[in-house]
């Protein structure tokens, strides 16, 4: 979501509501949930809060801070921005084909002047690289990088992966964070994805608030957590991440991804001599065919034979 310049006006409200109170940022995650990073972020004007998020502080802070921040929200573009970057990353992460559509510019918006330049930047970087990092030529994939790498650097100036861990970053900057880990995957460089992945698993959270597209790209996260701690044969490590995926799965009764997930779990037993993998690669083939997806179920047939000599 883009950043508006309200934000750091309508943060300082926050603040001093937290501290009329008599609130550390600490209690106030144990309060309601939400996490300090967050707060902190919310009090410096750095994000857009999500509503979720304000709901939560509102029953705290005996105030309702939704009808507050309606007070410094400028245009409904900038709270739905949000949804747009995750439903391209969910929708559009294979795709090749030109997402110009999406492209926004200073004109499309008669509140141009609230939004963050750099950001609008960012977004625009964002839609213009996802396809290209999806072509199946090496030179383009890390011409997708660089030019991410240097979207980020529009904020954070010596950013690298050698100091990943030094910045905070808004919420387009994590969401290209997660192509870049992406593409590296793809590039079969399964050390800087995972230096990527992992620190998004500690910046990025789900709970029974979150939009199920947040926890449709957590799980994807941890799909591809799981599929680089598998390409290095991690296996243990493999198991404990997809068993995690599929609490969440079950937890919020989604089946995104779950084929996915049982799969790697199934492969992870199957390394490490677990005779339960055979159950667990049976488990795989309901999803399948609840899911009504006869391709898919074909594909992992044919490679499970294969590779472990198992009829799935």
């Amino acid at each position: 979501m883009f950043r508006m310049l309200d934000t750091h006006e309508f943060g300082s409200q926050i603040r001093k509501m937290r501290e009329e109170l008599n609130f550390t940022r600490k209690q106030v995650e144990e309060l309601t949930g939400v996490n300090k990073e967050t707060l902190r972020k919310i009090e410096r004007g750095d994000v857009v809060p999500q509503i979720t998020t304000l709901q939560l502080l509102s029953v705290e802070y005996r105030t309702d801070l939704i009808k507050t921040f309606n007070t410094y929200k400028n245009n409904n573009l900038l709270l739905n921005t949000n949804n747009l970057i995750d439903e391209l990353l969910l929708s559009h992460s294979g795709t090749t084909y030109s997402l110009e559509y999406y492209h926004i510019t200073a004109e499309d918006t008669e509140i141009c002047n609230y939004i963050d330049p750099i950001e609008l930047d960012q977004f625009n970087s964002f839609i213009h690289y996802l396809p290209i990092s999806n072509l199946d030529v090496k030179d383009r994939k890390y011409e997708a990088i660089e030019g991410l790498f240097e979207s980020l650097r529009l904020h954070h100036e010596e950013f690298d992966l050698d100091n990943l861990e030094l910045y905070s970053y808004s919420y387009i900057e994590l969401r290209i964070l997660f192509v870049c880990g992406v593409i590296y995957a793809e590039l079969k460089d399964y050390n800087s994805s995972n230096m990527i992945f992992n620190f998004l698993y500690t910046q990025l959270s789900i709970d029974d608030f979150s939009t199920s597209k947040s926890k449709q790209l957590y799980i994807k996260l941890l799909c591809n957590i799981a599929y680089n701690h598998h390409s290095l044969d991690n296996h243990a490590l493999t198991y404990e991440i997809v068993n995690t995926g599929i609490d969440i799965c079950n937890k919020y009764n989604s089946g995104y991804l779950l084929e996915v997930l049982l799969y790697r779990k199934a492969v992870a037993q199957y390394f490490l001599n677990d005779p339960d993998a055979i159950k667990t690669f049976g488990h795989v083939r309901a999803v399948l065919e609840i899911k009504n997806y006869p391709e898919q179920l074909k594909i992992y047939s044919k490679v499970t034979k294969e590779k472990y000599n198992i009829d799935l």
